[in-house]
């Protein structure tokens, strides 16, 4: 074989050293770099190396979810009549939410009759039988399920409904440890007369309790307290209160009990 002159073959292995060296380099670089980032000498873009792991991106705030849980239904609901001739009062207990409860609606023979922020109001019907509900709604827009008044005819002697089971003949017992108390805010000058009881016993079971003022039916309520707000100062009201069992059969009256409306003044038994 044949040698190379040294003036050819020393710039020739020179020239081989540089393309060894800029192959390296280029190999080198492909695999450390994105495929996205490299371009063959034809223009392409190799394949990604599946030996390289990318980084993952941080991760960035979770949106919040939207409000779609309905408050919860009023409960305690309280119906009664007003000293105002035709006048019912509807009252409830203020109902709870995972955000908060903003607003409350009436509904009167299941259409909506008004939107509330507090937990009282006051109808004047105009028919005998009135059947109403309300129910809570918060910020979102979310309704709760309603929740019914009690249903009772507005005059105290009307008898009950036929349909009532009449096959259980025994009352309840009275209700004892009957109360009634004159209570004053001073500041508001808010009258009121806090009545409360010991619950009934029956042989199947007590349902509600019928409180009577002056001797006129004014509420039936499934508690055993009511707090009496209407009322004219210095006016005395005397109170008792009757048990009521599924069947309609309504106990003998408790003990009553006189208040007059004045801070001065404490209740007398009779």
């Amino acid at each position: 074989m044949a040698r190379l002159p040294i003036n050819v073959a020393v710039p020739v292995a020179v020239v081989l050293l540089l393309v060894a060296v800029v192959t390296i380099d280029y190999i080198v670089k492909t695999r450390r770099a994105p495929a996205s980032s490299v371009s063959l000498l034809d223009g392409t873009t190799p394949a990604q190396d599946p030996l390289q792991i990318p980084s993952p991106s941080p991760p960035g705030p979770k949106p919040l979810a939207p409000d779609t849980m309905p408050p919860q239904p009023p409960t305690n609901l309280q119906r009664t009549k007003s000293a105002k001739k035709g006048t019912l009062q509807l009252s409830w207990q203020a109902a709870s939410d995972d955000v908060g409860v903003v607003a409350y609606r009436l509904y009167h023979q299941d259409e909506l009759m008004a939107t509330v922020e507090g937990t009282s109001y006051s109808d004047e019907p105009s028919e005998r039988d009135t059947r109403y509900a309300v129910s809570a709604l918060d910020a979102a827009g979310n309704e709760s399920s309603r929740a019914q008044f009690p249903n009772k005819p507005d005059d105290a002697n009307e008898k009950p409904p036929s349909h009532r089971n009449r096959r259980d003949a025994e009352p309840p017992s009275s209700p004892t440890g009957f109360t009634a108390v004159f209570k004053q805010d001073k500041r508001d000058k808010n009258h009121t007369i806090e009545l409360s009881w010991s619950a009934s016993t029956d042989n199947i079971g007590v349902t509600e309790y019928n409180v009577y003022r002056d001797g006129s039916k004014v509420l039936a309520t499934a508690n055993t307290r009511w707090s009496d707000s209407d009322m004219k100062s210095g006016a005395t009201h005397t109170y008792h209160v009757k048990a009521v069992d599924a069947a309609g059969n309504e106990s003998k009256p408790s003990e009553s009990v006189s208040v007059e409306a004045k801070p001065s003044k404490k209740a007398k038994k009779q």
